[in-house]
């Protein structure tokens, strides 16, 4: 047949995946409410989707935090930011692999300039004072030094409980949101170590990232 070689296994890494048929990462509304709970939709969602031969999943956007940038708030995205939600992500990390199933989590360190906007007391942030998406004229606060050592410090913390969780793999999100903003000069005005060339510009990217010398047995994507 020819499509026979989906149904081979392969690797990423050292990983074995059972086949090559991957579940891309799809919002779903499901943890509209409360971001740290998740639905039994949520758990339904995936648990049809092992069961059905995937061989790896690959989460919806899950946030490192919710204090620095707290938006989306209306996108129906949950957060990993506390030892507490490590049970219900366990839950599904647990699901996918009773199916022999690897699982990833896209994890996200911010939104940006995607933002909501609904909360009057605060203002969605960027890398720069940059246009709001469908907002002409509405611009993000910019980023404050300390500020985006937060998101990095989040970013980490979040990648260490998604291990302790179970997950396989974390999907690093970055397009069109917080961190891919970082990484282009069009959105990026920044005059300090997190802008002014590409090269520098990366400085937020590696820097979300050196949690993987601290969790060397993880695949990062």
């Amino acid at each position: 047949m020819a499509y026979d070689k989906l149904f081979e296994p392969g690797y990423i890494g050292k990983l074995k995946i059972k086949n090559r048929l991957v579940m891309s990462p799809m919002n779903t509304d499901f943890s509209v409410g409360d971001p740290a709970v998740l639905s039994e939709r949520y758990f339904e969602y995936y648990n049809a989707r092992a069961k059905g031969g995937v061989g790896l999943i690959i989460t919806t956007h899950v946030k490192a935090e919710k204090n620095i940038d707290p938006y989306p708030l209306t996108y129906g995205y949950a957060t990993l930011d506390t030892v507490s939600q490590i049970k219900y992500f366990n839950e599904i990390t647990e699901m996918a692999h009773r199916y022999d199933a690897k699982i990833a989590i896209e994890l996200s360190p911010g939104t940006g300039r995607l933002a909501d906007a609904t909360l009057k007391d605060r203002w969605p942030v960027g890398p720069s004072e940059i246009e709001i998406l469908g907002m002409p004229g509405v611009k993000t606060r910019e980023l404050t030094k300390d500020e985006i050592h937060g998101l990095v410090e989040a970013y980490g913390r979040a990648a260490g409980l998604a291990k302790q969780a179970g997950f396989d793999i974390i999907y690093v999100h970055f397009t069109a949101y917080l961190g891919d903003q970082f990484l282009s000069s069009v959105w990026n005005h920044r005059t300090d170590e997190y802008g002014g060339s590409l090269k520098i510009e990366c400085g937020f990217y590696w820097n979300a990232l050196r949690v993987h010398e601290r969790m060397s047995e993880m695949i990062f994507l």
